[in-house]
């Protein structure tokens, strides 16, 4: 297996979202714990040469607790490209979304249950539980109330411009895989990020020989058996998904070394993509930067130029030169041979917001409990 030069620090850093207005979208994400960092602006002859959109865009960086990855960039096209993938089903062709850990599902499905009854547009699916073995599971033997029950139950929350899966933890912890804050709707920041893919998996070789990642699941297959991740991407009778994970290369396969900040992607078979009328090479170009939703993902890196001829040897096309981005960092975007979008973002930045924050627009509310 070859060993790249050079790795991301880190894990996912941020996952951008088009934003039809900056000032709703950043009020939202506050409800989960996000706030305000700085704010940077670019002309559509400057995202052009960065991201290769032709269009001027205004972009807020939102941080979440310490937290240096898992972070959340917003971004108002003036031209957006479309409109991504929307409030389609998780499983969509193309697809984007991302994870946050909760204490408030039940919270989140009645006020979900009221954004349809009121019609908004939202898409919300929320699971079955999903208890874990080690001798605790349903079945005979196991006594109500008196077991300890180690479970996940999960929900997805798809809007116009945002494609959530929130998950609560009973009965067991990861200790470096999410860190709660308090909000509205008491949060973590994101935990991984998803990508749908309907090609040849042999592509994703890009992510841990090309990027450095460290490669945690190798095509796992699930079917109907799993009852949980068969609700959340509504799929259909006898679909199975094959399902690999990439993590900051200082993660590790067991939970107790597990850190948050993966990328987790789902192959589909390709007759699934045409299913739902999408034709699978078509699919990554739905939910590319410029469209609105989550639209790329970025990771921090010492060196830019480096990293990014690393991934143009690595099979990425369209890389950017490398120049400062809207908030003046030193940074560039490509897109890897599965056909989705990334950004790079130089390492001397500042991560988590510790240093503070510039000229972030003013939002409608605090997002803090009442």
């Amino acid at each position: 297996m070859h060993h790249p030069d050079h790795r991301p620090v880190g894990g996912v850093f941020e996952a951008t979202h088009g934003v039809t207005d900056l000032e709703n979208a950043a009020e939202y994400w506050q409800l989960f714990g996000f706030r305000p960092g700085p704010y940077g602006e670019a002309d559509a002859d400057t995202a052009q040469s960065l991201y290769g959109v032709p269009s001027a865009v205004r972009s807020l960086r939102m941080y979440h607790g310490c937290s240096d990855h898992g972070l959340i960039r917003l971004m108002e096209w003036a031209e957006p490209l479309g409109p991504g993938a929307g409030t389609a089903p998780i499983r969509t062709p193309g697809g984007r979304w991302t994870v946050q850990m909760t204490t408030a599902l039940l919270e989140l499905q009645s006020h979900a249950e009221l954004a349809e009854e009121a019609g908004e547009s939202v898409r919300a699916v929320f699971s079955a539980k999903q208890v874990f073995g080690g001798g605790v599971a349903d079945g005979p033997g196991v006594r109500p109330f008196h077991a300890r029950l180690p479970l996940i139950r999960e929900a997805v929350l798809a809007r116009p411009d945002s494609r959530q899966v929130l998950f609560e933890r009973h009965g067991y912890t990861v200790p470096h895989y999410g860190a709660l804050v308090d909000a509205r709707f008491p949060a973590s920041q994101f935990t991984h990020v998803g990508l749908v893919h309907h090609g040849d998996p042999e592509l994703l070789r890009f992510y841990d020989e090309g990027l450095g990642l460290l490669r945690v699941t190798d095509g796992h297959v699930s079917g109907d058996e799993d009852a949980g991740g068969k609700q959340i991407f509504e799929r259909a009778d006898g679909d199975t998904i094959a399902v690999y994970d990439f993590d900051d290369p200082r993660s590790g396969a067991e939970p107790a070394r597990a850190r948050s900040g993966r990328l987790k992607i789902a192959v589909f078979a390709p007759d699934t993509a045409v299913r739902d009328g999408v034709e699978p090479a078509d699919a990554p170009r739905r939910t590319a930067t410029g469209n609105l939703g989550p639209a790329s993902f970025s990771y921090r890196v010492a060196d830019v130029e480096g990293m990014a001829a690393q991934a143009a040897r690595a099979g990425a096309t369209r890389v950017t030169a490398v120049r400062p981005n809207e908030f003046g960092e030193p940074g560039c975007s490509f897109v890897a041979p599965d056909g989705h979008s990334w950004f790079l973002v130089d390492v001397s930045g500042p991560a988590s917001g510790r240093r503070g924050a510039t000229r972030p627009p003013a939002a409608h509310g605090t997002g803090e409990r009442p």
